[in-house]
């Protein structure tokens, strides 16, 4: 990225997960842990066959969370404004995130 517009100085840049992906993750090995709680408890009280069923389950939650494990990350740049900018133009090219005085985050589309 180097200068943008002459305005913008890129700090530095690292690849992060999108929302979507962080709640899948998160929803995914809770409900895995969960199913593998209860696959032994039914174990405990029933016999196999039912924990057999939560086991699975917990088989297929465990496959959402590594899914979404592997989804694309996105860049984003961490840039120092050095003079004017104008964020209509910066906007066109990237995604802000957030303005803190002179430092913005923004992630590429």
């Amino acid at each position: 990225m180097g200068e943008l517009t002459g305005g913008l100085i890129e700090m530095n840049s690292r690849y992060v997960m999108g929302s979507t992906a962080q709640f899948l993750v998160a929803i995914g090995f809770l409900l895995a842990a969960a199913f593998i709680f209860g696959a032994v408890m039914t174990y405990i009280e029933h016999g196999w066959k039912g924990a057999l069923v939560m086991l699975a389950l917990a088989v297929g939650f465990t496959v959402v969370g590594t899914v979404a494990l592997n989804r694309p990350k996105v860049k984003e740049i961490k840039c120092c404004v050095n003079g004017p900018i104008s964020l209509e133009t910066v906007s066109s090219v990237y995604d802000i995130v957030k303005i803190d005085g002179k430092e913005l985050v923004l992630r590429e589309r």
